[in-house]
């Protein structure tokens, strides 16, 4: 996809967002901030997802999102819930700053800008295709993997076989992915601190599940 082209997408993704703030009252009192932060180029890089009152920043256009160092913005608010004017940025270390729309849209764009990286469409698993198929292959192994489905069905697999690989997007930063395997109960996925690891384990259930890895 062209830049030109995914710039274009991102601004369908921005607007589309904004159609939704603008039909549904209770979220237009973030539209302030969100209109402040649409007319910036360098946030409507990244794409946003909404909780509640809180603007959230993806590397990703699909759930579940890469938002790792990304900052967050909201309505300021006081310890008992109730909008005080004015808004706040949070970094992904937990520093805030608090002003007007203007204020904290800028501190938002200066995070991002700082935070850099790529941005793509799909979600956070998608980047994880091309280099451990080429991991795969480099190890003289017929096993590859693909991406399936669209939205939140899309998925990564060891093709023809029932085993997801997926980005974890907590703020666990140890492991690159992890694999989801039929015979382990739920939410005992296989951590891979490494695409070294995550190649050495698909060839490790690979083997041991009975079939032998060309």
């Amino acid at each position: 996809m062209s830049d030109d082209t995914l710039d274009a997408r991102r601004r369908e993704h921005w607007q589309r967002h904004l159609d939704h703030l603008l039909a549904w009252p209770d979220d237009r009192r973030v539209l302030p901030l969100y209109r402040a932060l649409m007319r910036r180029p360098a946030v409507r890089r990244f794409y946003v997802f909404q909780s509640l009152d809180n603007l959230s920043f993806s590397r990703c256009s699909e759930y579940p999102f890469e938002h790792r160092g990304l900052p967050t913005a909201a309505p300021r608010l006081d310890a008992h819930g109730q909008r005080t004017g004015g808004y706040r940025a949070r970094s992904f270390a937990g520093d805030e700053v608090f002003g007007d729309e203007e204020v904290v849209a800028d501190h938002v764009e200066e995070l991002l800008v700082a935070a850099g990286g790529d941005t793509w469409e799909g979600n956070a698993s998608s980047p994880l295709v091309a280099p451990l198929n080429e991991a795969l292959a480099n190890h003289g192994t017929a096993l590859r993997v693909e991406e399936r489905g669209e939205g939140s069905d899309r998925r990564i697999d060891l093709i023809g076989y029932d085993v997801e690989i997926y980005v974890p997007t907590t703020r666990d930063t140890r492991s690159i992915c992890k694999i989801r395997m039929p015979e382990r109960a739920p939410g005992d996925d296989w951590r891979c601190r490494t695409l070294e690891d995550a190649v050495a384990a698909l060839i490790a259930w690979h083997a041991a599940n009975g079939v032998d890895v060309a």
